[in-house]
């Protein structure tokens, strides 16, 4: 009966509240490679929209490499050929832009994801539970409402599984760089190939399959209309379960061109805030134990726990604090970067030992004109890139 309350009150909050239920998320699918030495440029693009639109749901689509799987092959295929990168935001066709390719200016690709956040949001999109069974299936419970309606019309929910900062020795996960001859660009002199990259947001598995759900929704769906889906699959044991986020969206499906197959929203979380206990013992739990090591997809590689960094508060202030956990030994770098990767200012310090510094002491982050900048924090061989604001 209490969880049957629970349950009731969560989807209260997430549908009663009609400008809270309407909220529009953008989901931004990046098809990209490993091989691809232009791709890291896409990268910059991505970061540089994560920082100025907090909705933004990231995924990179990996094709052709160790990163991909059947379901980013699919689309990468369909939408781009396999070419990299492309952009897909909602798949979203626009006029003229059945995807948005690298070569073209970010200012196009801000400017069209404005008009998509501008357009009418067409559903909501929650997710409302999420257990582990008896059998170390993971049970994902999504809900949705509806603002418009849809008659005769190929309705899907999806789920797709996400793995953030995924890194290995091995060289087929090196990054190819085209710009590390580039002053001033955030990949400088990083190499033509980069080792123990951190791939970030990738796409593990659509537990719906590239399109969606068959039959997940009603073939007729009315204003108002709420429904509910459990999805049920496997998790991968070499995934570290705890850089997870699971993203649940609702999408058409046209059987005549994929260009028509748009996503109507999206919602996102992070597994490790539904599961607290590790379902996988041969994966290490490196933040209760930050100094284990723990071989990576059974390659034999090893990497060492990541550190974390925050800043507080944010916006920044000269009283603005750089808090880093799990410190490494040796010189800690920082380099600030505006919107468009240009470098502004950069410092060098040695912790020794400390856990915070005040973060004016080292850069001039008083003194920035106000906007929004990236704060790369390097450590031990290790990067971290903050959203800083002005």
């Amino acid at each position: 009966m209490r969880t049957n309350i629970i349950v009731l009150m969560v989807l209260m909050l997430v549908f009663s509240n009609s400008s809270k239920a309407q909220d529009k998320n953008i989901l931004l699918e990046e098809i990209t490679g490993a091989w691809c030495g232009l791709c890291p440029g896409g990268f910059v693009y991505m970061d540089s929209l994560l920082a100025q639109y907090e909705q933004i749901i990231p995924v990179y689509l990996h094709v052709g490499d160790t990163l991909s799987c059947e379901e980013s092959e699919i689309l990468g295929d369909t939408y781009t050929g396999g070419g990299v990168p492309g952009f897909l935001i909602d798949r979203y066709l626009f006029d003229g832009y059945p995807y948005i390719t690298f070569g073209l200016d970010y200012s196009l690709l801000n400017e069209l994801i404005e008009q998509r956040m501008a357009m009418p949001v067409e559903a909501a999109i929650a997710i409302t539970n999420v257990s582990l069974d008896e059998n170390n299936l993971l049970n994902v419970v999504v809900e949705t409402e509806f603002f418009e309606n849809f008659s005769d019309a190929d309705i899907r929910l999806n789920l797709y599984i996400t793995e953030d900062s995924v890194s290995n020795i091995d060289p087929a996960y090196d990054q190819a760089n085209f710009y590390n001859i580039v002053e001033d660009h955030p990949f400088y002199n990083q190499g033509p190939l980069i080792a123990g990259f951190e791939h970030r947001y990738v796409l593990r598995k659509m537990a719906g399959g590239a399109w969606g759900e068959i039959n997940s929704l009603p073939q007729n769906i009315n204003i108002g209309g709420q429904f509910s889906f459990t999805f049920q699959m496997a998790l991968d044991e070499n995934w570290d379960w705890e850089k997870i986020h699971l993203i649940a969206l609702v999408q058409e499906y046209n059987d005549s061109t994929a260009f028509k197959r748009h996503i109507l929203n999206a919602t996102e979380t992070a597994l490790s805030g539904w599961i607290n206990e590790n379902p996988y013992p041969p994966i290490v739990n490196l933040l209760n134990d930050p100094d284990k090591q723990v071989a990576i997809s059974g390659s034999g590689a090893v990497k060492k726990a990541d550190f974390k960094a925050t800043i507080f508060p944010n916006p920044v202030s000269e009283s603005s604090i750089l808090s880093i956990s799990n410190p490494f030994t040796g010189v800690t770098k920082l380099s600030l970067r505006d919107l468009t990767g240009q470098l502004r200012t950069s410092s060098e310090m040695d912790l020794a030992g400390k856990n915070f510094i005040l973060l004016s002491e080292t850069l001039p982050v008083a003194s920035l004109p106000m906007g929004i900048y990236f704060l790369e924090v390097e450590c031990g061989g290790q990067k971290k890139t903050l959203k800083l604001r002005r």
